[in-house]
């Protein structure tokens, strides 16, 4: 039963490292230093015509 459990846990290291060399690649990690900063504008949420009492 140990055996089975080490195999198991081997195949989701390498599905784990799989995972996360393709995250990696398409991420680029280390960049995060140069990355440019994203500015977000928040909004109010658009009020109805017969809701807005004004």
């Amino acid at each position: 039963p140990l055996k089975k459990m080490v195999d198991r846990i081997r195949k989701f290291q390498v599905l784990n490292d799989e995972i996360f060399a393709v995250l990696n690649k398409y991420l680029k990690a280390g960049d995060g230093e140069n990355m440019p900063v994203e500015h977000v504008r928040c909004f109010q949420p658009p009020i109805h015509q017969s809701l807005a009492s004004s």
